[in-house]
């Protein structure tokens, strides 16, 4: 068996796995470990004349139970990572690429043949002349048998060249399996006949495959429920010496930056997103038992999806945090920097209690994307944000609308949320019905209460006359002084299709790409006012030349060095949004001077933003020194080990070029447990924690 982490021979072309290499392939599938009680079963097939030369044929088991037993053998744990580990990790990418019903043909073809030449072994007989038949005296003892086990690591601990020159059997043998002698030889012609079919199919699997400049690889079909258009994503790259664009475009990564290599160095732009459908789609398929693809993780969505339990600041203000600690599973020269900015809440006033009647999407539409997983996540923090004395009621509509909460808390909303209750349930989205519903639900209502509407859609389409049916409805709305918004869930902005009908009806359209604007129109709702508290806010982390050696911007990859890139470097912050990035820095040792060690001084992080009333220009600057940095992770604050983990459990995933590659993901859960209780206690957290431990079994 290949040791863990030792890496084979690298390939020079990307092509599938030769399969003429016999020998050496031989070798490793000898490794394989057979279950437990394998041998067991067999010697069960083979009933009481397992142990005795098979001298009738009608006395060896039939085809149809062995084919019976032979499926119900378990396949060993981690059989496929080892079925992985013989290609060479050039050409391991294309591995992984296989479709799953091919593995399980590659699966059940080893497992036959293993199980069938182990059969063989207890059924041999010297070959020689005729000898006639003679009945039995007296029932002989059955000749103890080597354990299956036992011949595994009996082969395992010969060397290539003994297995290739040694024979195991001095004398020819025959071997009796089914109702016709076959020799041994003929045994392993089959085998061989297998894995050329084997080869073959996989072969044909991927010339099928094969799409122009793609240089041969097999490239993963999308979920059709998550099909949607590709987003640019990423920050373009600096074009200065000292940045080594080479290895950006031959790894996809940031490379580590030397800050004295270039004055422009010196100024890292942070990018600052909220949008988390890479952390969603990799939660979703995990918990279906698949690993996600390593193009689709991102890390920046793995840092966001996190919520951050952070020092309180004055409501209405904007603030800035920092802090670093030692890199877990990494190099041990190596910081990990967060710098998270935070929006506060909004100033209390006073103000009457709301009724929010909200309305959303559980089609089938919505399982694209992740957009039911933002949705939930957006309507649980608006859950913990309501007042005791305000109320909701939720709405879902696929085919048709259903009342899913009736005059609920935040506390039921958020109980509802955690229990999956707002997954979608398939089926189209009859937005017309859901909004006559809507209408019915406000006039239904006290007229003494304050109301709000909003309509949350995957885009479902209105035309002819169900759009003019829209309209009236939304006319009734307007008319009992209710106002109403609709928002499109969408990975790309633009102007809203529904603009016709805010025009007509008094009413509003949005597009959200995230749960966090999602969840800034909600609360714009529930407050009855705006909750933007800053634009054009753009961070910079000034890095100091004489102390950091290098550093590297975690994720917001470009897909090219040319293309467009999307990732904002100025947004709009809300009430309550808390944008973040990290980074991994390089420090110099510190300076001895005749006064002892010069004080650390990592640099600053700046926020600039304007105020959203007056345009003012507003600036906040902190110092990154001594007390930002932790001597270790288990002494790191709260909110930095939650990002710690997920940034280390997306790089991991994505296989990046700075993780180890002798480390598992589930090394991960032991820095996990050493989390603070204000980090371990947020079900955002836990639902990470989980993810990491099912794709730690899937590995």
């Amino acid at each position: 068996m290949i040791p863990a982490g030792k890496a084979l021979p690298v390939d020079s072309t990307n092509e599938m796995p030769d399969f003429g290499f016999d020998d050496w392939m031989d070798d490793q599938l000898r490794n394989v470990p057979v279950p437990r009680d394998l041998d067991a079963r067999l010697r069960d097939i083979a009933g009481p004349s397992a142990g005795r030369e098979i001298a009738r044929p009608q006395l060896a088991p039939s085809d149809g139970r062995i084919d019976r037993t032979l499926r119900s053998v378990e396949i060993p744990r981690g059989f496929q990572g080892r079925l992985r580990a013989i290609a060479r990790p050039k050409i391991f990418t294309a591995w992984r690429r296989v479709p799953r019903d091919m593995w399980a043909a590659a699966a059940s073809v080893l497992i036959f043949a293993g199980a069938g030449a182990t059969l063989a072994l207890w059924n041999m007989e010297p070959a020689g002349p005729p000898v006639a038949q003679q009945p039995d005296p007296a029932p002989q003892q059955p000749t103890p048998q080597p354990p299956v086990q036992a011949l595994v690591e009996s082969n395992a601990s010969q060397s290539v060249e003994t297995r290739r020159t040694t024979p195991k059997l001095q004398k020819p043998v025959t071997v009796a399996l089914g109702d016709q002698p076959k020799s041994a030889g003929g045994l392993v012609e089959n085998m061989n006949a297998l894995g050329s079919s084997l080869r073959q199919a996989i072969e044909a699997q991927r010339r099928a495959k094969f799409a122009l400049g793609s240089a041969g690889q097999l490239e993963p079909l999308p979920d059709l429920a998550m099909l949607e258009t590709p987003v640019a994503r990423g920050i373009s790259p600096p074009r200065v010496r000292g940045y080594d664009l080479l290895f950006q475009l031959r790894h996809g990564e940031h490379p580590l930056v030397a800050p004295a290599a270039d004055k422009a160095l010196e100024i890292s732009p942070a990018p600052l997103t909220l949008q988390t459908a890479s952390y969603d789609r990799a939660a979703a398929r995990v918990a279906s038992g698949r690993l996600p693809t390593k193009q689709d993780i991102r890390v920046e969505d793995f840092l966001a999806a996190q919520d951050y339990q952070l020092p309180a600041v004055p409501a209405g203000s904007v603030a800035v945090h920092a802090a670093a600690c030692p890199a877990p599973l990494g190099q041990v020269d190596r910081q990990l920097l967060q710098v998270v900015v935070q929006g506060g809440d909004l100033p209390e006033r006073n103000r009457p209690a709301m009724r929010l009647i909200a309305v959303i999407d559980t089609s089938i539409a919505m399982t694209a994307d992740a957009r039911a997983k933002q949705v939930t996540r957006a309507l649980a923090k608006l859950g913990r944000q309501m007042r005791s004395d305000d109320r909701l009621t939720l709405i879902g509509y696929a085919d048709s609308p259903r009342v899913l909460l009736e005059n609920a808390s935040g506390k039921d909303l958020m109980l509802l949320a955690a229990s999956g209750g707002l997954e979608p349930g398939g089926g189209g989205g009859d937005l017309l019905s859901a909004i006559q519903a809507a209408a019915d639900a406000v006039i239904g209502s006290p007229a003494a209460e304050t109301r709000r509407v909003v309509f949350v859609t995957a885009g479902s389409d209105l035309a002819g006359q169900q759009r003019s049916a829209a309209r009236e409805a939304l006319a009734k709305i307007a008319a009992t002084g209710t106002p109403w918004s609709l928002v499109e869930l969408r990975n790309q902005g633009g102007e809203s299709p529904w603009q016709d009908l805010a025009t007509a009806s008094r009413g509003t359209t949005s597009v959200c790409s995230s749960s966090e604007a999602l969840l800034a129109t909600c609360l714009e709702a529930l407050h009855g006012r705006p909750t933007r508290l800053a634009q054009n806010l753009s961070l910079r982390v000034h890095f100091n030349p004489k102390q950091v050696a290098g550093y590297r911007l975690l994720g917001h990859e470009a897909a090219t060095l040319t293309g467009s890139a999307s990732d904002p470097l100025e947004i709009e912050l809300h009430a309550g949004q808390t944008p973040t990035c990290m980074y991994e820095l390089v420090l110099n040792p510190p300076e001895q001077t005749k006064n002892g060690p010069v004080p650390l001084n990592i640099g600053t992080a700046e926020v600039t933003w304007r105020h959203p009333t007056s345009g003012q220009p507003q600036r906040r600057v902190l110092q990154l020194g001594p007390a930002q940095l932790a001597p270790s992770f288990a002494k790191a604050p709260a909110w930095l080990q939650q990002g710690v983990i997920a940034a280390r459990a997306a790089e991991s995933l994505k296989g990046s070029y700075f993780a180890s590659g002798t480390r598992r993901i589930g090394q991960l859960l032991e820095f996990a447990q050493q989390v603070q209780p204000a980090a371990a206690e947020s079900p955002e957290y836990r639902e990470l924690v989980r993810l990491i431990e099912q794709a730690d079994r899937l590995r």
